[in-house]
């Protein structure tokens, strides 16, 4: 049997520790920002792929109006915005400790603050992060062992 548990999940912005995530299955996400490979076929049928050097990709993290991130990353945001003498990049770790799953992103930016809404459950903050590399390794304990054959 395989199991998962979003308790076993760890996100860190610049070492601190993520938390106060919003509900829902999107609480998190990662997407590159391009295809890793195009492809082209000539007259002949003949198939070229050319390998894109874009690495870059995006960290969609959502969380709940009272989480403490909020403060972090709107502080981030703000030193960001003030210009080159104070912008502070951000470098993401999410990891499944359990299934060891393991995304990294370097040299982030916060393009834009997210909406600011409040209700009667208080709002979600959707914080969208692009970063200039971003990295998927993704694990299965069922078979680090194979793993472990692959990369040696």
């Amino acid at each position: 049997m395989r199991t998962y548990a979003f308790q076993n999940v760890v996100v860190y912005l610049n070492g601190i520790e993520s938390s106060g995530f919003a509900e829902g299955d999107d609480a998190i996400s990662v997407r590159m920002s391009v295809d890793q490979a195009m492809t082209s076929v000539g007259a002949d049928g003949f198939m070229v792929t050319s390998i894109s050097s874009d690495k870059s990709g995006i960290f969609m993290l959502k969380y709940q109006a009272t989480s403490p991130m909020n403060k972090v990353l709107s502080l981030i945001a703000n030193a960001q915005r003030a210009g080159t003498s104070t912008f502070v990049p951000i470098v993401g770790l999410i990891q499944d400790l359990h299934r060891q799953d393991l995304v990294t992103g370097t040299v982030g930016v916060i393009k834009k603050q997210p909406d600011f809404t409040r209700g009667v459950k208080g709002g979600d903050m959707e914080w969208e992060i692009t970063f200039e590399r971003v990295d998927m390794l993704l694990g299965d304990p069922a078979i680090l062992s194979v793993a472990a054959l692959v990369l040696s």
